[in-house]
């Protein structure tokens, strides 16, 4: 797996590509094909990886069938969902964009996407002459950047944007009963642990969503100003911070 991830950093794609199949290959061979439970979440991030070189060699229509390869119970899904949005955009799939971006934006996750997302939402749609849902797009984003700003929106909303980030949320959240795992863990070292974490995401939050507010401020802008300029607004996605897999 190193020599493949070297490869990749290296810009090798092809051939880092035929070393993250050799390695997917052998996770599946054990197991005569089938996949064995505590190798799954392994196996689905090869296949991220494979994804990503594919992309990075330009083949996005073969990026895109890989990354729909990866299952929903995968714990890096919703980045998954991101980069098939990239590979989907760079292959013209804009039908298959628009999936990708609803997926993001499903009940298990956040209603809030990355301001890239947004910008390559309201191009697939421009393209798809779906005028209407530019402008409730807008709308939201318009929305997203007032509740950032007026506090509104907070660590727990942001938390919901990534699985790991969910997961320890909910930890927080649980309470144990007085018995629980008295014997292992004070019911003082799991306030501890719980206020810690808790700490973590406002953190993280209060970190990210200065410049979350500056980039939503852009895409409106670029947005309104290039509608009637689709190659503008393309140019305008690789001024954001994270435009790129």
């Amino acid at each position: 797996m190193n020599e493949a991830d070297s490869l990749a950093l290296a810009r090798k794609f092809e051939e880092a590509f035929a070393k993250y199949q050799i390695i997917a290959r052998s996770i599946k061979k054990p197991g005569r094909g089938k996949i064995r439970l505590q190798n799954r979440q392994l196996y689905f991030s090869v296949l991220q990886s494979m994804a990503r070189a594919l992309y990075g060699a330009g083949k996005y229509a073969e990026s895109l069938e890989v990354y729909s390869w990866i299952p929903p119970y995968y714990f890096q899904i919703r980045q998954v969902l991101f980069e098939k949005m990239w590979a989907a955009f760079r292959a013209s799939k804009f039908d298959y964009v628009i999936g990708a971006i609803a997926s993001q934006q499903s009940r298990y996750f956040s209603p809030y996407l990355d301001p890239e997302s947004y910008l390559i939402k309201i191009y697939s749609m421009k393209k798809l002459c779906r005028e209407s849902d530019i402008v409730l797009t807008l709308n939201s984003i318009q929305a997203y950047l007032k509740g950032l700003q007026n506090g509104r929106i907070t660590y727990k909303d942001w938390s919901r944007r990534d699985l790991i980030l969910s997961g320890i949320d909910t930890l927080t959240e649980q309470k144990a009963s007085p018995t629980d795992l008295v014997k292992l863990v004070s019911r003082e070292k799991r306030e501890i642990e719980r206020t810690r974490l808790t700490n973590f995401l406002i953190k993280n939050f209060e970190r990210n969503r200065p410049r979350m507010i500056s980039q939503l401020q852009k895409v409106l802008g670029y947005s309104k100003l290039a509608l009637g300029n689709e190659s503008s607004l393309l140019t305008q996605v690789s001024d954001l911070e994270e435009s790129q897999i």
